[in-house]
């Protein structure tokens, strides 16, 4: 109870697997060109990239899936939206959530690691998002980069058992992450909030216990 009271406040005060990257290939003139995919849509604001990122409290605050899931939102988030202030200034505080694994695939479209993480009381999930280190800004402060790095890192390294595709599988075990506020748009993602919250970056991963299903 105490926690959920804690994120109000926030809210009402305003094998070894390796990290995959998707490479597309062009065939021109007989030569294959190979480029790597990153995103797009708020890409600054997901990697700390963004002129705002400099304003984002790094002190977490501990929360549960079932806290973030309910706290209000945008109803439209426009892919070039800038960091928000407003909604409880959510995007401008870390979280610290204890969860349930529940499944992970590689997003096609920015090879960021798509996460999903279930609240242990309740059938609630929500994404969390580890963006490829090749993807990530040189704009970002570099203690930050270093942090998001090391988080992916963790998280491959826990989940090695686990198959890491494209195609969404499901995962077994609890974690421990530590990752920035984010509202994305509602697509049909696998995972999605009601609310449509993530952590997004994550910096920090802990899991001893990450399995496959």
């Amino acid at each position: 109870m105490r926690i959920a009271k804690t994120v109000l406040v926030v809210v009402i005060g305003a094998g070894v697997v390796t990290s995959t990257l998707t490479l597309a290939s062009n065939v021109r003139g007989g030569s294959t060109r190979t480029q790597l995919v990153c995103g797009s849509a708020r890409w600054n604001v997901k990697t700390l990239a963004d002129p705002d990122a400099s304003k984002v409290s790094l002190r977490a605050i501990k929360a549960g899936v079932a806290d973030l899931t309910r706290l209000p939102a945008p109803l439209h988030v426009p892919d070039t939206l800038p960091r928000q202030s407003g909604f409880g200034r959510v995007e401008f505080h870390t979280f610290r959530v204890e969860a349930d694994l529940y499944g992970w695939k590689r997003s096609a479209d920015d090879n960021d690691v798509h996460l999903v993480i279930q609240g242990s009381r309740a059938t609630k999930t929500m994404i969390v998002e580890l963006p490829s280190t090749d993807c990530i800004p040189s704009s970002a402060p570099a203690r930050l980069r270093a942090r998001m790095i090391k988080a992916r890192r963790a998280l491959m390294k826990a989940c090695a058992s686990a198959s890491f595709t494209s195609t969404f599988k499901r995962l077994s075990g609890t974690v421990t992450i530590v990752g920035v506020g984010f509202f994305d748009r509602q697509h049909n993602q696998t995972g999605v909030a009601d609310n449509a919250i993530e952590l997004h970056p994550v910096l920090n991963f802990t899991s001893t216990d990450c399995a496959p299903l």
